[in-house]
């Protein structure tokens, strides 16, 4: 099953870094073939093709909870299942990416396999 490991966030904000910098620690380690780690400074539907060729993937975020800052939450897609409305696609977030490619993947299931 190939995995990938995605840190995502802004190089530039401190307080969105931590996708990356969990990647940059990981690479120090050693893992099954099967497991690609990277990074992307991406957004929205752009998120699409990182994804590609994968049967699945972990994502390392920052995300506002009001929980205490610096804390740990182990989400699913289904934590998300309520937004479920589509906005305007330049402002489309990684959630609703997720689903888009969902429904795209079963309208056509080949143009997602590599």
């Amino acid at each position: 099953m190939k995995t990938l490991v995605l840190g995502m966030g802004n190089p530039i904000l401190r307080d969105d870094r931590i996708g990356l910098r969990v990647i940059e620690e990981l690479k120090g380690l050693s893992f099954d073939s099967d497991v690609t780690l990277q990074t992307s400074t991406l957004a929205g539907m752009n998120l699409l093709e990182c994804l590609i060729g994968f049967d699945r993937a972990i994502i390392v975020d920052a995300i506002q909870t009001g929980g205490d800052p610096g804390s740990v939450y182990r989400l699913s897609p289904h934590d998300f299942i309520a937004r479920h409305a589509f906005p305007h696609l330049h402002n489309i977030d990684f959630f609703q990416t997720l689903l888009l490619a969902r429904g795209l993947i079963r309208t056509s299931p080949t143009m997602w396999s590599s």
